[in-house]
């Protein structure tokens, strides 16, 4: 069976990000993406563009002294959604982050639009970038 399209936009896009390619990733995510982190801390809230997304990205790679990984563990896709199942380690000053999370995405004409985070331990998670 063939992978979904938007399978496979994930796929470049996580590859783009997990190889520090960031040349490739305009053509990836939507000019106006909206882009949603939760939580209280510091690189939380609404990312409404692409600039201001790739500024969130720069922010926890300072944060974390390049140590962000995110090993991707599956993607589900239709028309309508895409979710990708991750797991993040990282290090931000004596605290270190190793957990589970989703990304609900909407993909349109091959490059994300919409993106929600989910994190399974949401209080390790804001304490982490607090």
């Amino acid at each position: 069976m063939a992978k979904h399209p938007n399978v496979e936009v994930f796929e470049n896009f996580h590859d783009c990000i997990t190889r520090g390619d960031m040349g490739k990733l305009p053509e990836l995510i939507a000019p106006d993406v909206v882009w949603h982190v939760p939580g209280d801390n510091l690189i939380s809230g609404a990312y409404i563009s692409r600039d201001d997304l790739f500024g969130c990205f720069n922010k926890i790679f300072e944060l974390s002294d390049g140590s962000y990984q995110a090993q991707l563990l599956g993607i589900l896709a239709d028309d309508s959604y895409t979710v990708a199942l991750l797991h993040a380690k990282a290090r931000h000053g004596d605290k270190v982050l190793d957990q589970d999370y989703a990304f609900i995405m909407r993909i349109h004409g091959g490059q994300i639009t919409e993106l929600q985070e989910a994190w399974t331990e949401g209080t390790a998670w804001n304490e982490f970038w607090s």
